[in-house]
């Protein structure tokens, strides 16, 4: 983004005082930087940004580039940085085995992909005798190794709709992610033993929802 393009869209160079604008220093210290640092600490979005200035055209007419890092607390897979041919032939297999391209879309594609990153760093992990702790029971990686490779599709999608309802009391994602995966198929299958009148939080919120919409028909 352009910073005077970026200036025209926030409508500052129709403001009374818009010269104290014009130089990008000024307009980070009063705009932008406070703007980033709002947005990081009230929403989910994790946010970076860099400016590059255009040589000889002074600081109004430089470059500004914004990364979203990361959304609720998953990194965004793009912006994971892997040389690795083994990544990324690891990445493709496991992505044929959950059937990628069947359970992604544009509300848990961020989600799907950080969970894929995870099982290519198992899958790929040389000390399959090295332990991780799953509910507080150490678990050998080549345990988790061969408990990743049956994962289905519908069990990475069970482990998405987990996460996003509880992603605010997560402190470690990594670690949650990581025993989400390794008890996904027998929690699956618990939850779908679920008695059809059982109540869980997702039920209370279209609960809710409907119950407001009544006040339509008043």
């Amino acid at each position: 983004t352009k910073f005077n393009d970026l200036k025209k869209v926030l409508f500052l160079e129709e403001a009374e005082n818009m010269s104290s604008y014009d130089s990008y220093k000024e307009f980070n210290r009063r705009v932008l930087s406070p703007s980033i640092k709002s947005i990081n600490e009230k929403t989910d979005l994790k946010v970076e940004y860099s400016y590059k200035a255009v040589r000889g055209k002074g600081s109004a007419s430089g470059v500004l580039t914004f990364t979203i890092l990361s959304i609720g607390g998953m990194v965004l897979l793009e912006n994971i940085k892997s040389n690795d041919s083994k990544y990324e032939e690891s990445s493709e297999r496991i992505k044929q085995q959950i059937g990628y391209d069947m359970i992604v879309d544009t509300n848990n594609v961020v989600y799907v992909d950080q969970i894929v990153r995870i099982m290519c760093d198992i899958d790929m992990a040389d000390d399959v005798k090295s332990a991780i702790k799953i509910n507080s029971i150490s678990v050998p990686i080549s345990q988790l190794q061969a408990k990743f490779k049956s994962l289905t599709g519908e069990e990475v999608l069970f482990v998405c709709k987990k996460y996003r309802a509880e992603s605010k009391k997560v402190k470690n994602v990594r670690s949650y992610i990581t025993s989400c995966l390794y008890n996904a198929a027998e929690n699956l299958k618990l939850d779908k033993l679920k008695p059809k009148g059982s109540f869980d939080i997702d039920d209370f919120d279209d609960f809710v929802s409907n119950f407001h919409a009544l006040d339509d028909y008043e």
